[in-house]
C-alpha cells in the first residue's frame, strides 16, 4: 500500500509540473486540484513539498509557478532538442561578431528563461544562469516573445503579470507595457534599455520555424558601455539575418 501511494504521489507531482509548465500564469491550489480530479488537500500537500523542493514557487495571492530546479531540468531536457542544436551556432557566431554574452530563450509560464549561451571575448561570466526564469515585462527577449503570442493568450498572461520595478526604467502600467508590445510587433524585434538591470543591455530577435511559429528568441547583450545604441542597431541586423537562415532549417 505505501508503494502504491509513492507511485501516485509522484505521478501526481509529474501531473502538476506539466500543468504548470503549459499554462502561461501562476495557478491557485484550487485550480490545479480542479484540473488533476485531486483533491485540495492532496494539491496543497503536495505543492508544500514541491515547494520546499525548489520545484514550485509560491506567489502572492497563494499562486503556484514552476520553481527554478524544474526550470533547469527542462533547459536540460531541450538541450537535445533541433532548435537548441540548431540555434547552438547561431548564438556562437552573435557572440563572436558582437564579443559579447549571446543567448537562447523561450517561454515558460509567465516568465522567459535562457536553455543556451555563447560567450564573446568581452562577455560579463555569470550575468545570467541557465534555466533560471527571468520576467517578461523588462527584459528584451521577454517583451519579444510576449508580444508574439496570439492577442488572447498574451492577454491572459498580461492579466496575470506582477509589473515589479526593478529600475527607474522598468515598465510599471498595462497600457505603457502594451503600448510596447505593439512597437515590438510592428518592428519585429525589443530591446531591453537598462529596464531589468542598470548595467545591461541587451537586444532580442524572434525565432520561427519555416511555417511562421515563433518557438523563442536570440538575445545579445552587455554593459551598457559595450550596448551603444550604434552597436544594439547593427548587432540586430546581424542577428535578423542569421535567424532568418536558422528559421528556414527549422520545421
Amino acid at each position: 500500500m505505501a508503494a502504491e501511494n509513492e507511485v501516485r504521489s509522484g505521478a501526481r507531482v509529474m501531473r502538476i509540473v506539466e500543468t504548470l509548465a503549459k499554462e502561461r500564469r501562476p495557478l491557485a491550489a484550487s485550480e490545479i486540484s480542479a484540473r488533476l480530479g485531486i483533491p485540495q488537500t492532496s494539491a496543497h500537500r503536495l505543492l508544500a513539498t514541491m515547494t520546499a523542493m525548489r520545484w514550485v514557487e509560491r506567489k502572492p495571492g497563494h499562486l503556484y509557478q514552476l520553481g527554478p530546479v524544474v526550470l533547469g531540468l527542462s533547459g536540460l531536457g531541450l538541450g537535445g532538442s533541433t532548435l537548441v542544436k540548431l540555434a547552438k551556432h547561431v548564438i556562437s557566431q552573435i557572440a563572436e561578431i558582437s564579443r559579447l554574452d549571446s543567448y537562447l530563450a523561450v517561454l515558460v509560464g509567465d516568465g522567459v528563461t535562457f536553455i543556451d549561451r555563447a560567450s564573446g571575448l568581452d562577455s560579463d561570466r555569470g550575468a545570467f544562469k541557465l534555466g533560471v526564469l527571468q520576467p517578461l515585462h523588462c527584459t528584451s527577449s521577454g517583451k519579444l516573445l510576449l508580444a508574439l503570442l496570439e492577442p488572447d493568450e498574451r492577454e491572459q498572461v498580461l492579466v496575470g503579470l506582477t509589473l515589479r520595478r526593478f529600475t527607474e526604467r522598468s515598465i510599471t502600467s498595462l497600457p505603457e507595457l502594451r503600448e510596447e508590445l505593439a512597437r515590438i510587433r510592428d518592428v519585429g524585434y525589443s530591446v531591453d534599455s537598462g529596464e531589468f538591470s542598470e548595467f545591461w543591455r541587451s537586444v532580442a530577435v524572434p525565432v520561427s520555424n519555416s511555417s511562421g511559429e515563433v518557438l523563442g528568441a536570440v538575445t545579445c547583450g552587455g554593459r551598457p558601455e559595450r550596448m551603444s545604441v550604434e552597436h544594439i542597431g547593427w548587432m540586430r541586423q546581424e542577428m535578423m539575418v542569421l535567424v532568418e537562415e536558422l528559421s528556414q532549417q527549422l520545421a
